[in-house]
């Protein structure tokens, strides 16, 4: 058991460096919020998915990956924090959906995704 709990340690750390490093190259290039949260999103799915189909989607590794998630989307960037760039997001997708042409399955995809920040 004492190796498991290693293990979900290491991947929590693991992914909250990810992240870390997320934020703070979205620092450097704060004009481009939409890309930082399309990352985060792509940062996300990845893990899930390897939760989900490399550890059989063991509760405790998802506990991890959501604790991760809320270490850095708690975190600011370029005056907003982590959580709200995701809600700015999503208005601006439903703003500008119609106009960009996306369809409703595209707008629906996008702001299901959005929802990754706890």
């Amino acid at each position: 058991m004492l190796k498991s709990l290693k293990e979900i340690d290491l991947t929590m750390l693991h992914v909250t460096n990810e992240g870390t490093t997320l934020v703070k190259q979205a620092e450097d290039f704060a004009s481009n919020k939409k890309a930082f949260v399309w990352k985060i999103i792509k940062l996300h799915d990845k893990y899930v998915t390897y939760v989900t189909e490399c550890l059989q989607g063991h509760t405790l590794f998802h506990k991890a990956l959501k604790e991760a998630f809320e270490v850095f989307c708690n975190k600011g960037v370029s005056g907003s924090s982590s959580a709200e760039l995701p809600a700015s997001f999503c208005d601006n997708i439903l703003k500008k959906g119609c106009s960009e042409k996306l369809s409703d399955e595209a707008i629906e995809d996008a702001l299901e995704k959005a929802d990754i920040c706890p």
